[in-house]
């Protein structure tokens, strides 16, 4: 299943669930594999500011 297909199956907003998805994953991340974690997270708020979408 595709990442659409899946999104439709959990009736999430697309691109708002993504996001906050996305989030969870690293926050989960940052618990458990900090030095892995760390620089994700900070990559991932690059593109969520390069796209003008909010931080999570």
């Amino acid at each position: 299943m595709d990442v659409a297909g899946v999104l439709r199956a959990k009736e999430v907003p697309p691109l708002a669930g993504l996001v906050r998805h996305v989030d969870g994953l690293i926050a989960y991340a940052l618990g458990t594999e900090a030095a892995w974690a760390e620089p994700v997270r900070e990559r991932w708020r690059s593109i969520l500011d390069t796209q003008g979408r909010p931080i999570g």
